[in-house]
């Protein structure tokens, strides 16, 4: 809830401020900032966010299915909700690994962060349609 509101902020006020005729980027100017912020400059901070997130939310949901998808006794799927949510955040884990490497200028397709942000919101808006 926090990332999800400090993003809104972010990019609204990016957003505003280009409206305005001003150029800015996502990261703040760290000329004469410490050391510590300049090393927070270079490290991908969203991306490892989007990363670290989603994991824990993929496992918490794995470890309520007891990592089973087909129940073995009746052969019909078990916990088909927590294995939907496990896709979803499966999708926007992969955001978060393209936005770490664009972040460390790794040779990719332009626009390829924008790809997989509209890949994992269609996947989540197709299983909540479908959701159980």
């Amino acid at each position: 809830l926090l990332f999800g509101l400090w993003w809104t902020i972010k990019y609204s006020v990016m957003w505003a401020s280009r409206m305005g005729g001003r150029k800015t980027s996502s990261t703040v100017c760290c000329r004469n900032a410490p050391l510590g912020c300049r090393f927070l400059q270079r490290v991908p901070l969203e991306g490892l966010c989007k990363i670290i997130f989603t994991l824990g939310g993929l496992l918490c949901e794995q470890i309520a299915a007891h990592w089973t998808l087909i129940d073995p006794m009746t052969g019909e799927f078990h916990e088909l909700g927590n294995w939907q949510h496990t896709t979803m955040y499966l999708f926007f884990a992969l955001n978060g690994f393209c936005d770490v490497l664009i972040a460390l200028k790794a040779p990719v397709p332009r626009g390829l962060d924008y790809v997989t942000m509209s890949l994992a919101n269609a996947v989540e808006g197709l299983l909540f349609f479908y959701h159980l």
